[in-house]
């Protein structure tokens, strides 16, 4: 179910994204918007690098996309091993994303004090380079045996990163 996911996801990099967003703070105590902003950021990481190894993961017998929401489509994935169905699979994975990129975009607003956004600036960088790691992911077919990413530059120009004014 996306609640076992978003557990998991929690374990996997949330419980990280929060203790990192704790030390952010600095000498002020981590508020519970920063905590939550880290727990959201964790999972949607989390979820951004589960799209983009979904054909590698498959081969070794993971598959992470909840099994209720695969079986709702009307699919039977105890074959998606070798392969999974290409249309059905694509629309499933197309769907999980505008999830993610919904969860990602709301990140910000879970910030409302400057001060906060300015100590989570690090998890801010972060959630912009899985924005465009996760629009990366649509571009490579499932069926292509590729690993999506994002560029060094793009890196550097992330829209979450610090810009300097004349």
């Amino acid at each position: 179910s996306w609640e076992e996911l978003h557990a998991y996801c929690h374990r996997a990099s949330g419980a990280l994204q929060m203790l990192a967003a704790a030390t952010l703070a600095g000498q002020r105590p981590v508020t519970a918007s920063e905590l939550e902003f880290a727990r959201q950021l964790g999972s949607a990481q989390r979820q951004v690098e589960m799209i983009r190894d979904f054909q590698h993961d498959l081969r070794r017998g993971r598959l992470y996309l909840p099994l209720e929401v695969i079986e709702a489509a009307g699919l039977d994935p105890s074959g998606w091993q070798q392969a999974p169905p290409k249309e059905p699979a694509t629309r499933l994975l197309d769907a999980w994303r505008s999830r993610v990129a919904r969860s990602l975009a709301s990140l910000p607003g879970l910030l409302p004090d400057n001060s906060q956004r300015t100590a989570q600036r690090p998890g801010l960088v972060l959630a912009a380079l899985h924005e465009r790691l996760l629009k990366e992911t649509a571009r490579v077919p499932i069926d292509a045996g590729l690993r999506a990413d994002v560029g060094p530059l793009a890196r550097v120009q992330s829209r979450g990163a610090p810009r300097r004014t004349a």
